[in-house]
């Protein structure tokens, strides 16, 4: 009997020290215990140079760990710190719970903060389970250019996550693994996955916000990908689940500052050539929209106009972005203009200003030149006064055209036509006044065309340069 006794108070002791070693407990800077799980391996630091911080032992990834705080001890914080020094990165945040429990994905130094004062920090060691979930979103990412993989991670972040309105996870790896994060937490994974393919990406941080600098085809942009996650950017009614937004999708700074404030830039962001509206279509679209208000003004020195920015879902949401939206439409279609080759059959180049008002309208000036100019296969003849004064510098005349009327290309830019063999009449001054010294032409000798060229004074050549510098 007396042994059974024993043996039973034997057990009750072991048990007892079992619990007692669940659990242990720290100082709170504010007052009170800060209690939390006995780590795996309990091992001691040396603290020298850190305020005597508590070591609260180490950890293994993969593992939740609850920490327990005093009532109304202020704002609690988890940060990742990189050595054992005052500098941490949040990783957490929570400004009215006296418990919460952490999911360990990324092995490292870790603290507690109390009212910005640390309580103690611990390791967590084992398997980085942050770079393998990197590693396994990228290897879903097709085949592609820079440009392509760039879009199809931001579309994964924008698609798959969501911005956490609690601000409590800051970290990358919530944002990956949970699906929640902040702005921080968005513009580090999305420098994480860049990373995995070599694509240039560097942080931006203002007062209160951050996003990221990517460079793409040589030239580096700003992308926000927090501002067009669906959990963040303000979606029209019906929008299915897997749209997200390309607004803040590697854009010009001219762009950004109009609503991001109080940053320095790592490099100079001033292309906007590989923009998802110039590179997706959606700006052709715009433009062709609006095309018949700006070709109206062809044939002038000039070109002038003020159209309606109506841009369409892209960049309608509500006023919040009715100024970016304005100027962003004027930025976009004033790039496709300067770089469009063909238009209607005819090759323009573009000397163009698009401003942007308040009133939802953007006016484009600037100077139109027509390259080249294709007459139709049918055509007979050129009458008079046919394209004096226009901005056409060559000119393609098709077999079968018999006449070229009075001052047809006079005070034109003309300086290279070709004289087909067809042709019967050429008046005096169809050529007059052309800015070129004399107009280069392409005939055939022993023709009318080409006897009539150098009766004009016409330099004439016999290789179809026309079609060559075409």
């Amino acid at each position: 009997m007396k042994k059974l006794f024993a043996a039973l108070i034997a057990l009750i002791a072991v048990l007892c020290l079992s619990a007692s070693a669940e659990e242990l407990s720290v100082r709170c800077p504010t007052g009170g215990l800060i209690t939390y799980p006995a780590p795996t391996e309990a091992q001691a630091k040396d603290t020298e140079g850190s305020e005597s911080f508590e070591h609260f032992g180490d950890y293994v990834t993969g593992n939740d760990v609850t920490f327990t705080f005093p009532a109304d001890c202020g704002k609690i914080q988890m940060a990742k710190t990189v050595s054992w020094s005052k500098y941490y990165q949040v990783v957490y945040s929570t400004s009215d719970a006296e418990t919460f429990t952490y999911h360990f994905y990324e092995p490292g130094y870790y603290g507690i903060w109390i009212g910005g004062k640390c309580a103690g920090c611990f390791d967590v060691t084992g398997t980085d389970l942050l770079a393998a979930r990197v590693e396994e979103i990228a290897a879903q990412c097709p085949e592609g250019s820079d440009y392509e993989t760039a879009l199809w991670l931001h579309d994964w972040l924008a698609t798959n996550t969501y911005y956490d309105s609690t601000l409590t996870y800051h970290g990358p790896d919530y944002l990956l693994f949970e699906g929640y994060g902040v702005c921080q937490s968005y513009y580090q994974a999305y420098r994480l996955l860049l990373k995995e393919f070599g694509i240039e990406c560097e942080c931006v941080s203002s007062s209160n916000h951050g996003w990221n600098e990517v460079k793409i085809g040589g030239e580096w942009y700003e992308v926000d990908t927090t501002w067009d996650t669906r959990g963040y950017a303000p979606y029209g009614e019906g929008e299915p689940a897997d749209y997200c937004c390309h607004i803040y999708f590697l854009v010009p700074d001219s762009l950004i500052s109009l609503d991001h404030s109080g940053y320095e830039l790592a490099y100079e962001c001033t292309s906007i050539a590989s923009n998802y509206f110039v590179r997706s279509g959606i700006g052709k679209e715009w433009l062709d929209e609006l095309w018949d208000d700006f070709s109206a003004e062809f044939w002038g020195e000039t070109m002038e106009t003020s159209v309606a920015a109506d841009n369409g879902r892209e960049l309608a949401y509500d006023d919040y972005y009715f100024r970016l939206r304005d100027r962003y439409t004027a930025e976009v279609i004033a790039y496709l203009l300067n770089d469009t080759d063909v238009r209607n059959g005819y090759d323009y180049t573009y000397h163009v200003y698009a401003e942007a008002d308040t009133e939802g309208n953007f006016t484009v000036t600037g100077s139109a030149v027509l390259n080249t100019f294709t007459l139709p296969a049918d055509t007979e003849e050129i009458g008079s006064g046919a394209f004096s004064g226009s901005l056409i510098e060559k000119a393609v005349l098709p077999e079968g055209i018999t006449s070229i009327g009075a001052e047809a290309f006079a005070d034109s830019r003309l300086y290279v036509i070709n004289l087909p063999p067809s042709l019967t009449y050429i008046a005096d001054d169809a050529f007059d006044d052309c800015p070129a010294d004399t107009v280069i032409v392409t005939a055939e000798p022993g023709t009318y065309a080409y006897e009539r060229a150098e009766a004009l004074g016409l330099d004439i050549v016999t290789e179809d340069i026309v079609s060559e510098e075409e």
